[in-house]
């Protein structure tokens, strides 16, 4: 019925604790038994508490959580969705398994150890911190006002549901998960999204307007998105800021990538069923490789200028569409194969054109002015 001071970890076997009075948690020591909520009074957490094993569990009671720290040291149950918690940690390698909504009005950070999130969502209302590896079956809904940040890789879904906003800050390793956009404002700033090497779901909802920003009030329109041996399947639009990086082979699948800024490619492929329209000035760098193929749909559509900064650019099997905008492809050879299908060309001189022998390729218009070499 009184206070619970925990001065180093202990664990008592199967014994359970019940805080069934009025009282405070504290101590630098971490818990490890079944610790349970119960009480008609209030119950304060004070400072950084840590809890290592067993069922952590509220039924009843008033909660003071003011200034105070959740440290999660080992592996957990928690069933907590009567009470909102304030900053929560994790630390060391463990799986923390949600019985019920567990919500973070502060902070929510995962350390440099591999962190399994498991269960039901965890609601965060400050700022989202993966310091290690994250991995799990639960659901991060930003739903206050911070960061998204991330110094390893995440491989959870996060939903961003907020009235609030939300900025992305530095570089954000996505693995696998599905990133998704509800409501609130978005700011990515100068960050980049990195997705790396596994299925990705993104439903980003981002704009399709050619003079929009990093801010978005109704999705996500991210900065800088690099993908690395990746399928990324899309639900909604995708729309990139300042650049579309591919260094290594990956596929987009469903809705439209929007690329407001410039689209640079060294992967032996970029393939999928989105189209890629680049709608404002910027450059296409393909490396200059005979290796860098772009098979997948491609649009310019602009009242800006693209340059073609390298001296070849392979285009295979889909559509290259040219619309509107300036083109400037006088130091760029081009290379198709396959069975390509070309709309526009007559607005965009290329330095040559170069066609597989064997090869079809479907075309409304020629070039304009007259390529050096035709092979």
């Amino acid at each position: 019925g009184g206070n619970l001071t925990i001065n180093s970890n202990m664990g008592l076997g199967t014994s359970t604790f019940i805080m069934n009075g009025t009282g405070t948690w504290s101590g630098a020591g971490a818990i490890a038994n079944n610790l349970t909520f119960n009480s008609a009074g209030t119950i304060t957490i004070s400072g950084t508490v840590k809890y290592n094993t067993g069922t952590l569990l509220y039924t009843a009671g008033t909660m003071i959580v003011t200034s105070s720290t959740l440290n999660i040291t080992g592996t957990a149950t928690l069933n907590t969705s009567g009470m909102a918690w304030n900053n929560i940690t994790t630390t060391n390698a463990q799986t923390l398994t949600n019985s019920s909504l567990l919500t973070a009005n502060g902070n929510f950070t995962t350390n440099n150890n591999s962190t399994v999130l498991n269960g039901s969502n965890i609601n965060v209302g400050g700022n989202m911190l993966f310091g290690g590896t994250t991995a799990g079956t639960a659901t991060i809904v930003l739903n206050g006002t911070g960061t998204l940040s991330s110094n390893q890789n995440f491989q959870i879904q996060i939903n961003i549901n907020t009235a609030g906003t939300i900025t992305f800050s530095g570089t954000l390793y996505h693995d696998t998960g599905k990133l998704t956009y509800i409501s609130g404002t978005v700011n990515t700033g100068t960050s980049i999204y990195i997705i790396n090497g596994y299925t990705t779901s993104l439903d980003t909802s981002g704009s399709s307007l050619p003079n929009c920003g990093v801010i978005n009030n109704n999705g996500i329109n991210f900065y800088t998105v690099l993908t690395n041996n990746c399928t990324i399947n899309q639900v909604s639009n995708l729309t990139v800021i300042n650049k579309l990086v591919i260094p290594t082979s990956s596929a987009i699948n469903g809705g439209t990538v929007y690329i407001n800024g410039s689209y640079q490619t060294s992967a032996s492929y970029i393939l999928g069923t989105s189209t890629l329209v680049l709608q404002g000035t910027g450059t296409i760098d393909n490396g200059n490789s005979s290796n860098a193929d772009t098979d997948i749909n491609f649009t310019i559509n602009t009242t800006g200028k693209y340059t073609f900064t390298t001296g070849r650019f392979n285009f295979k099997l889909m559509t290259f569409t040219y619309i509107s905008g300036t083109v400037d492809a006088s130091r760029c050879d081009l290379f198709l194969t396959n069975t390509p299908t070309l709309f526009g060309m007559k607005n965009i001189a290329f330095r040559s054109v170069n066609i597989s022998g064997g090869d079809t390729v479907t075309m409304d218009s020629f070039f304009q002015g007259s390529p050096s070499v035709w092979t």
